[in-house]
């Protein structure tokens, strides 16, 4: 991200700030994980994994909905993944298909912690800061009454209805009709084809009192016992292993060829992979979209040159060399992360970074 652009915005700034240091320490096999930070005169990088399939929404899109039983599987790697940023007082806040990303074996990553809220999470904790995407907003994020883990779990539910129907629950054309039918109380119509026992896990994660929410008393074991998921093995879903109840195991193998599991708009042209300069396509396609970064896997092939032509032009400190396709170009450099010093400030290559600046300095 454009560092001029980060300063343009104190709350975007916070933003990215926030996710850094989240991102820093967490480590999930459904989490997408940081591997370190750095930055160049211009720019700032977060070097992530490698999640080559795509956005869980694109391919949603392309099959309109997913049948029950591949709707299971994602929904249980998703599940495992917020009990875990639950479990590391973590509000995730912007839980939805953007969100989940596939890596190169079809199993979903959580990503895009710039909303989330890592302070202060406790059982009696309330936020009031009003954020998120439209179609999740929960009914007290709405009225503004105070939110904890609650809110993540309506967004759980939100997802699992969006997954099996292609749709979002109460939406019917007018997100403001949407929005109140949700303040109301109002229950959300099902498709014929949503079985019984979907139906009732759907409406204990959609109830509009936080409270009697599935969810809000035990957490996610209140979920992973509802009678929808009991031929579910957890140890199994943790370790990727197959089972029974998952038929199509994975439901989305990603092609070979990686643009393809993309929309058009992050792969046509330089522009397209930097979301930032791309208002209109961000409009386009979220009508209500949160805040969006250009360093998901899609932008990785951009980023990777950016990191060579400042490295080998400025000499500035790379990542751990291990982790990138262009490790061998930077054996040279390895020996000297810990201690570069920018023209401002020092890099320590793994707790955090200075940000320098005409706009300002930031220590991150």
């Amino acid at each position: 991200m454009a560092k001029d652009r980060l300063f343009q915005q104190e709350q975007r700034l916070q933003r990215v700030i926030t996710e850094k240091r989240i991102m820093a320490r967490l480590q999930h096999p459904f989490v997408v994980s940081l591997h370190s930070a750095f930055q160049t005169s211009t720019h700032l990088f977060l070097v992530l994994d490698f999640c080559g399939g795509g956005e869980l929404f694109f391919h949603m899109l392309q099959r309109r909905y997913f049948e029950e039983p591949d709707a299971m599987f994602y929904f249980c790697e998703i599940l495992l993944g917020l009990e875990y940023l639950h479990s590391q007082q973590v509000l995730y806040r912007d839980l939805k298909p953007e969100n989940c990303l596939l890596d190169m074996e079809g199993h979903v990553r959580l990503t895009d912690f710039g909303l989330s809220k890592d302070e202060g999470l406790t059982p009696t904790a309330r936020f009031t800061s009003f954020v998120g995407t439209a179609g999740y907003l929960s009914p007290e994020m709405v009225q503004r009454q105070g939110h904890s883990t609650p809110l993540d779990f309506y967004c759980l539910g939100c997802l699992l209805y969006c997954l099996q129907t292609g749709s979002l629950p109460h939406y019917e054309g007018d997100y403001k009709v949407m929005i109140q039918k949700r303040i109301k109380g109002e229950q959300c119509a099902f498709p014929h084809w949503i079985s019984t026992d979907s139906k009732k896990l759907m409406k204990g994660l959609l109830s509009p009192e936080p409270s009697t929410r599935l969810g809000s008393q035990r957490g996610a074991i209140e979920v992973k016992e509802h009678r929808w998921l009991f031929e579910v093995d957890w140890a199994k879903v943790y370790r990727r292993e197959s089972q029974k109840c998952f038929p199509n195991f994975p439901p989305i193998v990603p092609r070979r060829d990686i643009t393809a599991n993309f929309s058009s708009e992050f792969t046509d042209g330089r522009g397209s992979r930097c979301p930032a300069t791309s208002a209109a396509s961000r409009t386009r396609r979220r009508p209500a979209a949160s805040f969006t970064r250009p360093w998901t896997a899609s932008r990785r092939s951009w980023a990777e040159n950016e990191v060579l032509r400042h490295a080998w032009s400025r000499h500035w400190p790379c990542l751990d060399p291990r982790h990138a396709s262009v490790a061998h170009e930077f054996e040279g450099l390895a020996a000297t992360q810990r201690t570069a010093r920018t023209p401002k400030g020092r890099w320590d290559g793994q707790c955090g970074m200075v940000l320098c600046t005409a706009a300002g300095r930031l220590t991150f």
